[in-house]
């Protein structure tokens, strides 16, 4: 299969080791290092914390993080 885009991904996992092993040997995925992306800082509420940035296509993304 090949992947053509990505419209949404959304997860949630406690196994990040297995999770990226999975990303990249089955999914055939490739981390990248991003420089220079500029976000609105970082919030956190008692559970979450979370930043937003605004991708080349002019969206706004969010990137959260569980405390």
């Amino acid at each position: 299969m090949e992947i053509r885009g990505i419209g949404f991904v959304g997860s949630h996992t406690p196994a990040h080791a297995e999770m990226s092993r999975f990303l990249q040997d089955v999914l055939g995925l490739t981390p990248i290092t991003v420089d220079g992306v500029e976000t609105d800082g970082i919030s956190e509420n008692a559970r979450w914390r979370y930043t937003h940035f605004r991708a080349p296509d002019g969206r706004l993304y969010e990137l959260v993080e569980e405390r």
